[in-house]
């Protein structure tokens, strides 16, 4: 543990900033605590294998104290780990290893061997007052060694407990960057289009795009929502406020987002309402319509009925039998008509 020192510019490295964008600053200290917890718990044989398992219960509970978190975002931190390349696969493996405490202990060994020299041992002999600029020599001249030479960091610390040999070192490679983030990129430099298209004054920074970006991963904003969005809120600013359109854009996107998504919803209800009311119109309308219908078929039954001719009913009030004076009437009726 002695070896273990904290690096000024770890948050500078792409899988810390990874986790910065994925988990914010409470993700950076969660890392710095488990590459300590490692780096505590690593056994001093020469080999400095830093990993820890993960196979019982109580080994996860032993990380939700570390990180104060459950179960559930443990794992998820670890996932997040995991895909900034800080650690390796764990869920099949059952293990928490992080390769790059490897090169920690390369730099202090190297340190420590030329603590050694003649030039050097009078220095700690006369005690540590020039210890923090030994260091920050030895950690200048161990980078430009390791350019020159190639040497790949994870010499010692590998996960396997095997020196490696040289190769190009893991951190110069560009890491993986998640679809949602490039989505959240692209939707927000739609947002920036939007805006300096509805107001070439409007002045977007950098630091508000990644804001606008941010909120947009929060809401799961579309394009859809964003273009109209953006043109309502730079409509509304007046010359000085265009100067830092892009914060009152990340300050007020949530609002809008929510107040949009609370109309759209309330449309949709009112147009079901409407269905539904249509739909009881319409059946009234056939209901009136089936009583019509049967109206006219009983009166049209009670006519046949009449004009049928009865023999033996006295009372018979076909054609045949009516009065004289019916078929005058009649006939003056039909006439009239």
């Amino acid at each position: 543990m002695k070896w273990w020192t904290h690096d000024s510019d770890l948050h500078n490295s792409p899988a810390m900033q990874e986790i910065i964008a994925e988990l914010g600053l409470a993700g950076y200290g969660r890392a710095n605590v488990l590459l300590e917890t490692l780096a505590r718990h690593a056994n001093d044989d020469g080999q400095f294998v830093f990993q820890l398992p993960l196979a019982r219960p109580t080994d996860i509970k032993f990380w939700t104290r570390e990180f104060r978190q459950t179960t559930e975002q443990v794992e998820h931190t670890f996932d997040i780990f995991e895909q900034a390349a800080l650690i390796q696969p764990w869920r099949k493996s059952k293990t928490i290893c992080a390769p790059m405490l490897g090169a920690r202990v390369d730099e202090w060994t190297k340190r420590k061997n030329k603590a050694r020299s003649p030039r050097n041992r009078k220095v700690l002999e006369n005690g540590n007052e020039h210890e923090n600029e030994d260091e920050n020599e030895h950690q200048h001249e161990n980078e430009i060694e390791r350019k020159e030479h190639n040497i790949t960091p994870e010499a010692l610390g590998s996960c396997s407990g095997v020196p490696k040999p040289a190769s190009p070192s893991s951190s110069n490679l560009p890491t993986a960057v998640p679809k949602a983030k490039i989505q959240n990129q692209n939707l927000a430099d739609v947002a920036v289009a939007t805006a300096v298209e509805t107001n070439p004054a409007a002045s977007i920074s950098g630091k508000s795009k990644a804001e606008i970006a941010r909120i947009i991963g929060e809401t799961n904003a579309t394009e859809e929502e964003l273009i109209p969005i953006v043109q309502g809120i730079v409509e509304k600013l007046d010359e000085f406020q265009l100067r830092n359109a892009g914060s009152f854009i990340a300050a007020s996107l949530a609002g809008h987002v929510m107040a949009m998504r609370k109309k759209k919803t309330e449309a949709d209800n009112q147009a079901v309402v409407h269905e539904k009311e249509m739909r009881v119109v319409q059946e009234e309308i056939a209901a009136r319509e089936r009583d019509w219908k049967e109206k006219v078929a009983k009166a049209k039954a009670e006519e046949d009925r009449l004009r049928q001719h009865y023999p033996d009913d006295s009372f018979c009030a076909c054609p045949q039998c009516q009065p004289s004076f019916w078929k005058e009437e009649r006939e003056q009726f039909e006439a009239s008509v």
